[in-house]
């Protein structure tokens, strides 16, 4: 198995846990407050990260060029989790993912294109539109005059999220995903403790109820994903990268379905079909 194939499995086993995202979400909505739970789920993947640093002794020490990227990171990292939370709580799952997924595609692309100088090769022109076009079969994204707040953020959340996933590569060489992480985390904790400080939020102390419950799965999730986005995308590029993202929204409806009863109609296999199909086409390469 090469190295892009391992890189291009990473992805894919990220989105499956990234289709927990929207469920938790629903589950923790009005439990715990928004910054609260994140500020601990983040300082909490800083700091068990910050221990297996310490045992390995893998730090190595960062240049003004690669701490640039690391707080972009971190920034987005911030924001994405965040908003994507606040929006697809005000707005219907898959409304959310079409217009996040359509934000990410693009940044995706438009990140390769400028920053990576990636070729929009022929193959991924077609694997880009198969995708889309198999997101607006699944997707109808009926919006309401009051949801613009929420459309906006999860436009955003894509924007933030396609960031944090290609610059992964700006910094994935030089240091090891453990001290990766550590970074993002702790950038992403710390604005998120802050954020919650303004607000005033309730701190309440961990415990045995569901929330909790919940909101552990959800760190065992973003840890999870924090490794393998990072591994992933160094090995497969941004453009592509992108494209094997779409997956989630597969999984997603699979859970929707198990968890919420969300009934999958003829349009949303074919959309389904399409989108595997794209990434499948992805996957070839141009002669």
């Amino acid at each position: 198995m090469n190295s892009e194939t391992k890189g291009a499995m990473a992805i894919i086993l990220a989105t499956f846990f990234y289709g927990f995202y929207g469920i938790l979400s629903r589950l923790l909505y009005n439990t715990l407050d928004l910054f609260f739970q994140f500020w601990v789920r983040s300082l909490l993947i800083a700091l068990l990260t910050f221990f297996v640093i310490i045992i390995k002794k893998s730090w190595k020490r960062i240049d003004s060029d690669s701490l640039k990227w690391f707080v972009l990171r971190g920034i987005a990292g911030a924001f994405t989790y965040t908003m994507f939370f606040v929006a697809v709580n005000h707005l219907k799952i898959g409304t959310t993912l079409f217009i996040f997924y359509a934000a990410l595609i693009l940044g995706g692309y438009a990140f390769g294109l400028i920053i990576f100088k990636e070729r929009l090769s022929r193959n991924k022109v077609m694997a880009l539109t198969l995708s889309i076009l198999g997101l607006s079969l699944i997707y109808s994204a009926t919006i309401g005059a009051g949801e613009m707040l929420y459309i906006l953020l999860a436009l955003a959340c894509g924007l933030c999220t396609s960031g944090w996933n290609t610059l992964s590569n700006k910094v994935i060489d030089k240091f090891g995903l453990n001290q990766i992480i550590f970074i993002d985390s702790s950038i992403a904790g710390a604005i998120t403790l802050i954020a919650s400080l303004i607000k005033k939020e309730n701190w309440e102390l961990p415990s045995l109820s569901l929330p909790w419950m919940y909101s552990l799965l959800f760190f065992g999730m973003l840890w999870s994903v924090s490794l393998l986005i990072p591994y992933g995308f160094s090995k497969v590029g941004a453009q592509k990268g992108s494209l094997l993202m779409l997956m989630e929204v597969v999984f997603t409806l699979v859970f929707a379905y198990l968890f919420f009863n969300e009934t999958i109609d003829l349009m949303t296999i074919t959309g389904g079909t399409l989108i595997i199909a794209g990434i499948v086409l992805s996957e070839k390469n141009q002669k």
